[in-house]
């Protein structure tokens, strides 16, 4: 199945990205780099997720924008999957897409705590900031059902 890897790395030196990955640096978020690689396989070291949609503009992580943004969620167990799903992939993916996050990926992974996460190109390193993005930004009906979220800001490194 379809997906990607993330390996994370704290140290200072600028790590090599496999074949297929590119690296990036932590803008804001935990670590100092990230190594993220498009992978059909459930071998290797770092965290797995499996894509689970794809914008019909989406390109692989080798071809991303110079900026990146991720949001990983954790979510309570009453929460109806198969209509969070629909609407994030259906609503929310192509109302952010006009206010500079483009070619929006998720995945799911079976990491305790992370069961989703969506990447995004951004059009700018402030797109976060942006009133655009601020009119649609939320989980809206869902909010209560996410208990956690972590947001990282990468740029490219090559």
């Amino acid at each position: 199945m379809a997906g990607i890897r993330i390996v994370r790395s704290d140290g200072e030196d600028r790590p090599v990205a496999a074949t297929g990955g590119a690296v990036f640096r932590v803008l804001e978020g935990e670590g100092h780099w990230w190594v993220v690689t498009d992978t059909d396989r459930d071998d290797g070291e770092g965290e797995r997720y499996r894509e689970i949609f794809r914008s019909p503009d989406a390109k692989p992580i080798s071809e991303s924008a110079r900026y990146v943004f991720v949001i990983r969620i954790d979510v309570t167990s009453d929460l109806d999957h198969e209509a969070f799903n629909d609407w994030y992939d259906h609503k929310h993916v192509p109302e952010v897409a006009p206010a500079g996050l483009r070619r929006g990926r998720r995945f799911s992974s079976d990491i305790p705590g992370w069961p989703y996460m969506a990447l995004y190109d951004m059009d700018a390193r402030d797109t976060l900031e942006s009133e655009a993005l601020a009119r649609v930004r939320g989980f809206y009906q869902f909010t209560p059902q996410v208990t956690t979220l972590e947001r990282t800001v990468l740029e490219r490194a090559d």
